[in-house]
C-alpha cells in the first residue's frame, strides 16, 4: 500500500543519514546507497559488518613469528616495544577499515549477497552457517588471498549472528 511505501521511504531516509555520519571510507557505502547501487539496509549491514571484520580478522596468522620473537625479547622491554611498534605498523598495512571499505567497493556485487545470507539467518529461514556458495563466489571474483580472507569474514559475521534486532519494526 501507499502508506507502507511512505513508511519505508521514511525509514530509508532516516537510516541513510546514519551512514553519512560515519567517518572514513564509509562514505563510499553512503554514495552507493544514494546512487541506488545498494539498498540502505545493505549499507547499514555493511557498516556494522566492517566493524566485526576489523575486530575479529585473524591478524596473528600473518605474523606467526611475532609471538616467538616477542617471547625471546621478554628480558629486553625496550626491544619488545620496538617489535610491537613494527607489528602494529605491519598490521595497519594489512588491515584497516579503509581497506575493508575499499575492498567492498571493488566487489560491491557481493554486498547484496552477503546481506541476503544475513537476512535468511536473522529471520530464521536458514540456520547460522558459513555459506559455502558465497565462499565460492568470493573465490571466483577475487584473486588476492588476503582480500578473499577479508571478504570471507563477512560470512563468519553472518554465521555468528544468533540474535539481532536489525529487522525489528519500530514500535
Amino acid at each position: 500500500s501507499k502508506e507502507d511505501e511512505v513508511h519505508k521511504l521514511g525509514r530509508t531516509i532516516m537510516y541513510s543519514t546514519h551512514l553519512q555520519a560515519l567517518p572514513g571510507r564509509c562514505d563510499m557505502i553512503y554514495r552507493s546507497v544514494m546512487e541506488a547501487k545498494i539498498s540502505h539496509e545493505v549499507g547499514l549491514y555493511l557498516s556494522a559488518a566492517v566493524k566485526f571484520v576489523y575486530a575479529f580478522f585473524p591478524k596473528e596468522q600473518y605474523a606467526p613469528e611475532y609471538m616467538s620473537v616477542h617471547k625471546l625479547l621478554e628480558r629486553d622491554p625496550a626491544s619488545q616495544r620496538k617489535l610491537e611498534a613494527l607489528y602494529k605498523l605491519c598490521m595497519r598495512e594489512l588491515l584497516s577499515t579503509d581497506r575493508i571499505f575499499d575492498l567492498l567497493h571493488r566487489h560491491l556485487d557481493l554486498a547484496p549477497l552477503f546481506f541476503e545470507d544475513f537476512r535468511a539467518i536473522a529471520m530464521g529461514k536458514s540456520p547460522p552457517a558459513f555459506n559455502t556458495q558465497l565462499e565460492a563466489a568470493i573465490d571466483k571474483s577475487c584473486t588476492d588471498q588476503q582480500d578473499r580472507q577479508i571478504l570471507k569474514m563477512f560470512l563468519t559475521f553472518n554465521e555468528s549472528i544468533l540474535l539481532t534486532n536489525f529487522f525489528k519494526a519500530e514500535t
